[in-house]
């Protein structure tokens, strides 16, 4: 195995601005506690060829196989034996616990059972965790200085204890780069969303550039079955095949030519470039047949359901995966020769990584490898990969995730992960600011 050793990197910063109620319909219980692809979210529901079921024997002390992950700058799991450790970050409470340093092993997360997905969103302002329970409620803890709790309030209080958001869940979305917009799917087909609205990400028509936050259902969108959310912009797979999206547009991610689009972001580009915002859901034109949406920092990639995969946004560090490095916004294009199950994404500003999950259990990614080994290879010889690249594995994979760490539970039940480590979300215990390349087995 191969560890890279460099110095920590900073944690994302971003603004904290005053919080509003919104003037939709809202939703919320309240509550207080003691925290985006996937979109932040995944679980072991489906085998290497598509269906099935899997509880594996696992690797670790245990002795139980892992059903869900999510990673980011801190991580978790769920085990099979219905319990949830994460590790990483402490900020906020996060890891559900009060916690003053990172936590480099595993933590459990005490009192939380019950869980079916898992969703982690990070920022330099702090960190924040959902579940969805098997009841089919969400439950969120950690910051909550964007209303990521959703109680109708912000505040800059750490929140270890699981808080009630919502009922009736089937599906949560956290901005991996960033944790400040949340949104959620219902049993409904209704898709509700709260937190941050400074690039219209909210899809209410305008950008007031506050927090909202309650939970609050998006105009217009009936019939949803998922739901991504990227740094500024959020795209959402309807029942009829097709996607839509808004929020931040200014390298394409929401598939619209951003010089049609008016400036709309209210802190600017810190490139100096006015931002460019889709003010509320259109629809992805020449997309059709999809299953999957995910997105990452200027990026969004879509699985469709014959398994083959398009994608659209900035492509500067082979992004897309179409086998170029071309600049600049590109339109939905399909990645040539690629046949995937599932997909996995997420970036930061120096570039986005994606991941599919193949039939046959390999695992494929592409895009920015540098700083953070975030493909699994070797980030002073490999800066990128602009088309899909497989991932050393010791065996076939069912479940993927994908941030700046990477993340894969095996068919056999065992964790395995690579890239960042810079804040001990691999779990490792080794207390070492690492990126970790090839993959390594995470011992929960």
């Amino acid at each position: 195995m191969r560890r890279i050793l460099i110095s920590s990197l900073p944690l994302f910063t971003f603004a904290i601005l005053s919080a509003c109620g919104g003037s939709k319909s809202t939703e919320g219980s309240g509550g207080a506690g003691t925290s985006g692809t996937t979109s932040g979210t995944t679980t072991s529901s489906t085998s290497a060829s598509g269906g099935g079921t899997t509880t594996g024997t696992g690797g670790g002390t245990t002795g139980a196989g892992v059903t869900a992950v999510a990673v980011g700058i801190h991580s978790c799991a769920v085990t099979s034996g219905d319990k949830v450790y994460c590790m990483g970050t402490y900020h906020s409470g996060a890891l559900g616990q009060s916690l003053m340093t990172d936590q480099d092993k595993p933590v459990l997360v005490p009192g939380l059972s019950g869980v079916k997905q898992i969703a982690v969103g990070d920022s330099g302002n702090g960190s924040v965790t959902c579940a969805i329970m098997k009841d089919a409620s969400l439950q969120c803890f950690g910051a909550n200085y964007a209303g990521q709790l959703g109680t109708g309030a912000t505040d800059m209080m750490d929140h270890p204890t699981p808080v009630k958001v919502m009922t009736d869940v089937v599906q949560v979305a956290i901005a991996r780069y960033g944790g400040e917009t949340l949104c959620a799917v219902k049993t409904d087909g209704t898709l509700w969303c709260w937190g941050d609205n400074r690039d219209s990400q909210l899809g209410t028509g305008k950008n007031d550039a506050v927090m909202h936050p309650k939970p609050q259902q998006i105009p217009g969108m009936s019939g949803v079955k998922q739901v991504a959310v990227g740094q500024g912009a959020v795209c959402a797979v309807k029942g009829d095949g097709t996607v839509w999206c808004w929020g931040s547009d200014i390298n394409g991610e929401c598939g619209v030519a951003p010089a049609s689009l008016p400036d709309c972001h209210q802190g600017g580009d810190p490139n100096g470039m006015p931002f460019k915002c889709v003010l509320s859901p259109k629809q992805v034109a020449g997309v059709a047949a999809a299953q999957k949406v995910v997105m990452g920092y200027r990026t969004a990639h879509v699985l469709k359901t014959d398994g083959s995969v398009v994608g659209w946004g900035e492509n500067g560090s082979g992004d897309i995966g179409v086998g170029n490095d071309n600049d600049g916004p590109m339109a939905p294009t399909a990645l040539p020769g690629l046949t995937a199950s599932d997909l996995a994404s997420a970036g930061n500003p120096g570039g986005d990584s994606t991941c599919a999950l193949g039939k046959d259990g390999s695992v494929s990614c592409w895009g920015s490898n540098s700083p953070y080994a975030q493909l699994g290879e070797n980030p002073i010889d490999i800066d990128h990969e602009n088309a899909p690249k497989k991932v050393t594995l010791p065996g076939p994979a069912i479940t993927i995730d994908q941030n700046i760490t990477g993340a894969a539970i095996l068919m056999n039940g065992q964790l395995w992960g690579w890239g960042n480590n810079n804040n001990g979300q691999l779990g490792l215990g080794d207390g070492a600011d690492t990126h970790v390349s090839p993959a390594e087995q995470i011992k929960l």
